[in-house]
């Protein structure tokens, strides 16, 4: 089970409690992180990683319980990890997660076997992929890929039998991130939508129809483009997408209006990702300034006045002098929401020092988790 449309009943209000691991990967804008909760309750944080080996990187892929932080399963790779990604199907519930590296190969493990490798294809883009997902329909499933550079269009695969089909409607697209929506209301054709989050514009893309069903461009400069995140309000779904240059907006995916548009003029602010963190709250990481805000669903997305998270920087006793305080720079890039199986509601988070970070809720009393 994934956390992300897990409706969180605390409030948003974070404060560092333990480094997960010390050697994790945060390359660029890349997802490199997913969690996601098996029938047993075991929780399970999967990650890229590394060792350091005669001067040269030990590529792998990580599984992690987060009740121990032990690492249960390792998966060598040839090459560095782009991305990573846990999907759920929703009619058999099995688990899946998808990979790809720096030589623009994807594949699909099946969580439920081993962490078995069902697909696995050299998509022949002429650079990494930034970003993948999987789509299920009926008996079918579909990986999808989508890279940067030009003449490249985002390609999607039969994962049982192999088939490839590019979609023409997103040629020249660079895409950092897409997501997938169902349009219930839409024809038969257009039911599966890939949402693109591109260098300067967000494009809906109907499959099996290839055809933009929606298009929101900010400008003809490059932001990019690099978060974005599914939710609904009032029954109705919507997309948040956040860029570089601190521009904010929601798309009512149902209408097709824009909904929401703020540009942050307030130094320097660069948005790494967004979480639905319940009915009530969206939270945006600045890994720039090295802290989290919140925009409240239900008061017209009005930004929320409180920082969350102070401890972004956190202070340490210097082992070798206990006299010196060490500051530790977090610059967190990645997040995910997760029911932690000790500490709650809680927020995992990258940085760029490559620590993967656990955040726990101070809403959250102690005597509630026993």
């Amino acid at each position: 089970m994934s956390f992300d449309k897990t409706m969180m009943r605390s409030n948003p209000n974070f404060k560092f409690k333990e480094i997960i691991r010390d050697k994790t990967e945060a390359l660029g804008n890349h997802c490199q992180l997913d969690v996601f909760q098996k029938e047993n309750g075991q929780v399970i944080m999967i990650c890229a990683n590394f060792d350091m080996q005669s001067n040269e990187r030990d590529y792998h892929i990580s599984l992690i319980d987060l009740s121990t932080n032990q690492e249960i399963k390792s998966i060598p790779s040839d090459q560095r990890i782009m991305s990573i990604r846990y999907f759920q199907d929703p009619k058999t519930k099995k688990n899946y997660f998808t990979t790809s590296n720096h030589k623009a190969k994807i594949a699909v493990y099946d969580l439920d076997d081993d962490c078995k490798c069902i697909f696995e294809t050299e998509t022949k883009y002429e650079l990494f992929i930034y970003t993948n997902l999987m789509i299920f329909d009926e008996d079918k499933k579909y990986v999808v890929t989508s890279s940067i550079g030009s003449n490249n269009m985002t390609k999607v695969y039969n994962i049982d039998s192999k088939e490839l089909k590019d979609l023409n409607s997103t040629k020249d697209l660079t895409v950092f991130y897409m997501e997938y929506w169902r349009n219930e209301k839409g024809a038969e054709n257009e039911k599966h939508n890939i949402i693109h989050c591109a260098k300067n514009k967000v494009v809906v893309t109907s499959y099996p129809a290839d055809k933009a069903y929606l298009t929101n461009e900010v400008g003809e400069e490059e932001p990019y483009i690099q978060a974005g995140c599914l939710f609904k309000k009032g029954g109705v779904d919507h997309f948040m997408f956040a860029c570089t240059y601190g521009i904010v907006r929601i798309l009512n995916l149902e209408s097709k209006q824009q909904v929401y548009n703020i540009t942050h003029t307030h130094g320097q602010v660069h948005f790494f990702g967004i979480i639905w963190w319940n009915e009530h709250y969206l939270l945006l990481n600045d890994m720039q300034q090295s802290r989290f805000t919140v925009f409240a669903i239900d008061d017209g997305f009005r930004k929320h006045g409180k920082i969350l998270c102070p401890e972004m920087s956190i202070l340490r006793k210097d082992p070798q002098n206990p006299k010196n305080i060490l500051v530790e720079l977090t610059n967190n890039k990645k997040m995910k929401k997760v029911i932690h199986p000790k500490y709650g509601e809680c927020l995992i988070t990258i940085g760029t020092d490559w620590k993967a970070r656990l955040y726990v809720n101070r809403d959250i009393e102690a005597q509630d988790l026993e």
